[in-house]
């Protein structure tokens, strides 16, 4: 392990009179149900056989007589203290035999152990689920008291139809198991032990590494300690918001969320080079070259700094929808966003007018141009594609968006960034792009018949058009019973058909231009394939009821919301297409004029 120490194998039962001590800068007791009943099995199985030695635990010798500070291992320790409790070995030492088990990390942590594992004031048995135990004891209600409690109930539960194996079981678990024990001669740092011992094991994280950097700071006050603790808890709490998490997109997947605070640090120091970041442990040793020249208290208030910018663009609603979208179309980073909130006379008025700006002038920076910068996108033209998708993106949050009584505008809902994370997503043509020549007849004939119901009333069409479509919804029963010849002739007039409704309703530029186009998430806009729109419409509607997330302006598309007079709900017609051109179209503008009239008033 390269480390300089003793070390020996201790049974369990070598552990009477101790107490371990579990510091802040540990990771919470995070096991579950897998984890506990695999150690049980194992003991069963393996201590029956003989010795069974567990992973190594790593401790320090404290002043007090028989405490130890628990480095690394507090996870089995942990596990087998409540083993023992259940059994009823740790309360009030019974067979003479007892140790204790301290978390420093939270008081209510330590109560639970002590009063509702080791001595059962509260018997856990009695509670099937957490929360009606939280709902009479709320004084217990924190996260390791969770774990700590499923823990108690899987066991419990593991032992039931062994009640007669109990004795035994308890005997083999304090002679036959032991650990393999490594307690530091000299006084390395605790956390660069805490690392080297888990090497070749499921590695630690950077984000539990810093925290006992700076948590085991000699310099700190225990105040400033406890409330860094705190803060720390409740940072990575609210970072497990997948809605903020994803508006942010961070670039990493970060194994601990609360490690990008210390990656924003790092990037604004230009601390970390293109070698270094291929080191899993790059942060951590960042903090450790930080804390030579900076104390612990001067680095988590810088980390604070960042976390509250970010928090402050979460809670406001227009920064939390555009800086939302620059970051997951790529239009910038974060630091790049920090350096601008944190230049020179910002405000945060002025921050989010140059924000918007940005979002605007990546699709047409005055609203004279726009009109024709809106014609121009065509999905065939080359680079077209990642432009309409920002520009519907955009119309997505937009659509969101109205303006209250006192002219500021309000979101009715924010956007689901979580859920747009989630997918990749596509241009859909609402109107079909390509010929149907599905030899599915059933198919065909069902598109026909949810049609002719509006095309023979056209009156611009010719009755001889009425009367062929007619004729082709009529001899549905018999096409479908017909001989080969007679089906090729049907598909025939089929696709004729199908193309003259497509030349009747759009030109080839109207296909593909963006009055033609929603987002769809990739899964969905294979699905629902290249139908009419009624089709199209109806599977739309299937997905939403079954939970599936379609972006609240396609929602719109296909519920024809911008049409001003729907005569036609059975295709996407060129009056559809330039309503929805419209929408979009005077959404932005409005957000261009709002730009010009922030920057002129301030």
């Amino acid at each position: 392990m390269g480390l300089e120490e003793t070390n020996s194998q201790k049974v369990i039962g070598s552990f009477n009179n101790y107490t371990f001590i579990v510091e802040k800068y540990q990771r919470g007791y995070k096991w579950e149900k897998q984890q506990v009943e695999d150690l049980l099995n194992d003991i069963k199985e393996f201590s029956e056989e003989g010795n069974y030695c567990l992973q190594p635990i790593v401790v320090k010798k404290r002043e007090e007589e028989n405490m130890y500070e628990l480095i690394d291992g507090q996870q089995r320790i942990t596990t087998i203290y409540i083993i023992l409790s259940y059994l009823n070995i740790c309360k009030d030492q019974i067979d003479n035999f007892g140790f204790n088990i301290e978390y420093n990390t939270r008081k209510e942590s330590k109560d639970f152990l002590t009063k509702c594992i080791a001595n059962k004031e509260y018997p856990l048995t009695e509670y099937d689920k957490w929360e009606d135990f939280t709902k009479e004891h709320s004084e217990f209600d924190n996260v390791d008291n969770y774990h700590f409690f499923t823990a108690y109930r899987v066991i419990a539960d593991w032992f039931k139809g062994r009640e007669s194996e109990k004795e035994e079981f308890k005997k083999n678990l304090l002679e036959n198991v032991s650990v393999l024990w490594y307690e530091p001669e000299n006084e390395k740092e605790v956390s660069i032990i805490f690392r080297d011992v888990n090497s070749g094991k499921i590695p630690l994280t950077n984000a539990e590494l810093i925290k006992a950097e700076i948590l085991i700071d000699k310099n700190l006050e225990e105040e400033n300690r406890a409330q860094i603790a705190h803060e720390w808890d409740e940072m990575e709490a609210a970072l497990q918001h997948d809605e903020w998490w994803c508006s942010l997109k961070p670039k990493n997947p970060y194994t601990n969320r609360i490690e990008l605070l210390f990656m924003l640090l790092a990037e604004q120091k230009a601390k970390i080079d293109k070698d270094e970041k291929k080191d899993k442990y790059a942060l951590f040793r960042f903090i450790q070259k930080e804390k030579k020249t900076n104390p612990s208290l001067s680095i988590w208030d810088r980390i604070k700094k960042i976390y509250y910018t970010l928090e402050e663009w979460q809670q406001d609603d227009e920064m939390f929808h555009f800086v939302g979208f620059i970051l997951n179309t790529k239009l910038s980073t974060i630091p790049a966003l920090l350096e601008k909130w944190d230049g020179k006379d910002n405000t945060k008025l002025k921050f989010l007018n140059s924000i918007k700006k940005q979002v605007t002038d990546k699709i047409c920076n005055n609203k004279e141009n726009l009109n024709q910068e809106i014609e121009n996108l065509n999905y065939e033209k080359d680079n077209s594609n990642d432009k309409i998708k920002r520009v519907l993106l955009l119309h997505n949050i937009l659509s969101l968006r109205y303006k209250g009584a006192d002219k500021k505008y309000k979101y009715q809902s924010r956007f689901r960034f979580d859920l747009y994370n989630k997918e990749n997503w596509s241009l859909e043509h609402i109107h079909a792009r390509n010929e149907i020549t599905d030899v599915d007849y059933k198919r065909m004939i069902a598109d026909i018949k949810s049609t002719i119901s509006y095309y023979s009333k056209i009156k611009s069409w010719s009755e001889e058009d009425k009367i062929k479509y007619h004729y082709l919804s009529n001899v549905t029963e018999t096409i479908i019973n017909s001989n080969e010849k007679q089906k090729e002739t049907f598909r025939e007039e089929y696709k004729e058909f199908d193309s003259y409704i497509k030349t009747k309703e759009n030109s080839d530029d109207k296909i593909h231009g963006i009055g033609n186009m929603a987002l769809l998430s990739g899964p969905i806009n294979s699905s629902i394939g290249n139908g009419y729109f009624n089709e199209k419409r109806n599977k739309i509607i299937e997905f939403d009821e079954m939970g599936k997330y379609i972006l609240p302006a396609t929602k719109n598309v296909f519920l024809k919301y911008h049409t001003i007079e729907i005569d036609n709900v059975y295709s996407w017609t060129t009056s559809d297409q330039e309503n929805y051109k419209k929408s979009i179209t005077k959404k932005i503008i409005n957000l261009l004029e709002e730009i010009k009239t922030s920057e002129e008033e301030n």
